[in-house]
């Protein structure tokens, strides 16, 4: 009996085969998503990042569920000692 492959097997194979061929394409206009965010937020100067910093702590207290952190971790860590040094209005620039 003549058996032949699977056709997804096939299209797996061939697009194996062009990917290893070409290597990785190279982007120039390529930002990465995290970048891109923090771009965004740095706009609203320090108040801004803060919050955003707030936001990403919350969200691993509530996804990862720490039993271990130390007492003085806290979601709003330096935000107060940040704000009495530079100022609610501190313009972010990024490199």
């Amino acid at each position: 009996m003549n058996e032949r492959p699977a056709l997804s097997s096939i299209i797996i194979s061939w697009t194996t085969l062009c990917f290893s061929c070409l290597g990785r394409i190279s982007n120039e206009n390529y930002v990465p998503h995290g970048l891109k965010v923090v771009q965004c937020h740095s706009q609203g100067g320090l108040r801004a990042l803060m919050q955003l910093e707030s936001r990403w702590r919350q969200h691993f207290l509530d996804s990862m569920q720490p039993k271990h952190l130390p007492q003085q971790w806290s979601v709003d860590h330096n935000h107060q000692k940040l704000l009495r040094k530079f100022g609610e209005d501190l313009p972010i620039k990024l490199s």
